[in-house]
């Protein structure tokens, strides 16, 4: 909890002076509860970008067990600001069930579709989880595309789209091809997303 505070009250506004940030669509942001948030994720300062946007919330991020077991200061630190570990694909646990948990406490989650990060322009195939949660708990999806490059006095830009509930979406769709169908929605929005980045 004090390296989150103090992630608050120093590294967030220092981060925002070093990079130059642009955000468009502000509006988005804000929404009271619980909401699933999905970015891109090209960094290991997209976490921090989030928590700068979310700096009034405590906000959780969905982390992949692999991470944690380095035990270095990046997980470590994951763990300070709100990081919940997501077991293997091959380890039999349901891999949502630690968003859910948040989402049920009316917070908010981060989750990384793309699952890792990926430094190129084009996205990875994106993982069901987000899709999932928010047909568990009726949580709204906030896509967020993070363009640009970080750097000192480097360009980067927000670009934050419609909260989407995925469930208004889908309509009467259920199962394995509607999760599917929704994973790809969201893929598409993150598409238009970063059209609006370049």
């Amino acid at each position: 909890m004090i390296v989150l505070i103090l992630t608050k009250i120093v590294l967030v506004p220092v981060l925002f002076v070093y990079f130059k940030i642009k955000t468009i669509n502000k509006q988005f942001r804000k929404i009271k509860g619980k909401a699933i948030i999905i970015s891109n994720h090209k960094s290991f300062w997209d976490a921090l970008l989030i928590t700068y946007y979310y700096w009034t919330e405590t906000i959780h991020f969905l982390v992949s067990k692999s991470v944690f077991d380095r035990k270095n200061f990046g997980s470590w630190y994951m763990r300070q600001i709100g990081g919940i570990e997501t077991p293997l694909v091959n380890s039999g646990l349901n891999p949502i069930s630690g968003a859910v948990s948040v989402l049920q406490k009316d917070r908010k989650v981060v989750i990384f579709p793309e699952g890792r990060i990926n430094k190129t322009d084009n996205f990875l195939p994106f993982k069901s989880g987000a899709v999932l949660a928010a047909l568990k708990t009726g949580a709204p999806i906030i896509p967020l595309y993070i363009g640009g490059k970080y750097g000192l006095f480097k360009r980067v830009k927000v670009v934050l789209g419609k909260p989407i509930y995925i469930d208004a979406i889908l309509g009467d769709k259920s199962g394995k091809q509607a999760v599917l169908e929704g994973t790809k929605y969201l893929e598409n929005v993150m598409n238009n997303l970063k059209k609006q980045a370049n």
